[in-house]
């Protein structure tokens, strides 16, 4: 995963992160690609917030960025029980996801392990990447 400086229409939020598929199947009648990702914290004791807007979008080089209006959904978290996916919403005009996870912290290091998934007919393009902004308010 890297940080890259990538002109999104309509964003202009800073540090987005690319990361490509790991992994891909046909399943689901339309196929679906997943990016497995874990998400560290040493914060204060207290309930937070994670906000990731996310986009796909086949990325065969750096000048050649094709986005995908499809929704992207943060699936399986997996880590200490103290958090839940609170919305999930795709803005088609804009052609991204957003996801909300509310998380609580007990003030010692802790970690929440989950999944990126797309489902479209692209899941098994070899350039297929998610690239999304994240903070924790």
């Amino acid at each position: 995963m890297s940080v890259h400086s990538i002109n999104i229409p309509n964003h202009k939020n800073h540090d987005l992160f690319a990361a490509n598929k790991e992994c891909s199947s046909p399943g689901f009648g339309i196929g679906w690609a997943w990016l497995r990702l874990r998400m560290t914290n040493n914060l204060p004791a207290g309930t937070y917030t994670a906000v990731f807007e996310i986009f796909s979008a086949t990325i065969p080089s750096p000048t050649n960025i094709t986005f995908l209006n499809r929704e992207t959904l943060i699936q399986v978290p997996d880590g200490d029980n103290n958090y839940k996916i609170i919305t999930f919403d795709h803005d088609f005009q804009t052609t991204h996801s957003k996801e909300f996870i509310q998380f609580t912290s007990n003030g010692r290091p802790g970690a929440i392990t989950f999944e990126f998934r797309f489902y479209g007919s692209e899941y098994n393009n070899a350039s297929l990447s998610f690239l999304f902004y994240s903070r924790v308010v």
